[in-house]
């Protein structure tokens, strides 16, 4: 294996965990259901979800062996801010095609399909792992679900084109935030992982 690419690769990893929780909810991890005890052989074996508070506990123990952080008060600071430039980058839909496929997804999995269209975007299950969309962006999913006429959809995509505006210039300054408590390293493990520009 190329040298580099044998190093990058557990940032690459860790990218694709982040864009699955909506850290830029970990679509393939989120698949991976929790084995909950050895079975014995010949015996079916129950299987669970892990539900979200356990999805991001893994995913801030991954987090913190990539940034290489022993000290428990500096994780807890850096960590908020990778949460908080996570919650904007959904609200700005820096999520780009992923982040659209988990709204619909969630969408789906709650039982979106247009007969009740509330229930789209606030279901349980998977559709937790990718956090909870913007009010603006469940108020647009719920009308497209709805085939709500033209008129209420413009409306309804500007008020998200606004919010999302309104937004990218919070994430910015979170990003600076974030920026300003890591060293070079973690700065450079943070753009590879798109928490960073």
């Amino acid at each position: 294996m190329n040298p580099l690419r044998s190093l990058l690769a557990p940032h690459f990893l860790l990218a694709g965990c982040l864009a699955g929780i909506g850290l830029g909810s970990t679509a393939s991890l989120a698949q991976a259901p929790v084995a909950t005890e050895a079975t014995p052989p010949g015996e079916r074996r129950e299987r669970r979800w892990p539900n979200a508070g356990e999805m991001r506990e893994r995913m801030s123990t991954a987090l913190r062996e990539q940034f290489q952080v022993a000290d428990d008060e500096e994780w807890r600071l850096i960590y908020e801010r990778i949460e908080r430039v996570a919650e904007l980058r959904r609200s700005t839909g820096a999520g780009g095609p992923m982040g659209a496929a988990m709204a619909f997804r969630a969408a789906g999995a709650a039982g979106g399909s247009g007969e009740n269209p509330d229930a789209a975007v606030t279901g349980g299950g998977r559709a937790a792992f990718a956090g909870r969309a913007s009010p603006e962006t469940e108020s647009l999913v719920t009308a497209l679900y709805a085939n709500a006429p033209e008129e209420e959809l413009r409306a309804r995509l500007e008020r998200l084109r606004a919010a999302r505006k309104a937004n990218e210039v919070k994430l910015v300054a979170a990003q600076d935030e974030l920026r300003s408590v890591l060293n070079l390293r973690q700065e450079a493990i943070a753009v590879v992982a798109g928490l960073l520009p």
